[in-house]
């Protein structure tokens, strides 16, 4: 092999990452198939799935946010019992 040669073999030599490493161990066909650029058979189904786990996602965030104006609520109305009895006021 001549030192020519050498450049051009390692610039066609792939990368292979971690994450394709995991993706190996799990399913070493799927990790071919996507190494190798195939179409995908179920792409219907996945991108149902996709819409499905965004809104999953929504859902959670939206509880999320009514759960923290909850406790902000719940803290304030807790702060202005303690301030009304400091005062030595009763509430109506």
């Amino acid at each position: 092999m001549t030192e020519s040669e050498q450049p051009q073999r390692s610039a066609e030599r792939k990368i292979i990452t971690a994450s394709e490493l995991g993706a190996y161990s799990y399913c070493a066909r799927a990790w071919r198939y996507q190494r190798n650029h195939a179409p995908n058979a179920n792409q219907k189904n996945m991108e149902i799935g996709a819409r499905f786990h965004r809104s999953v996602w929504l859902q959670i965030t939206l509880l999320k946010i009514l759960r923290a104006g909850l406790i902000l609520c719940i803290a304030a109305a807790l702060i202005l019992i303690i301030w009304s009895f400091w005062q030595g006021q009763t509430l109506p």
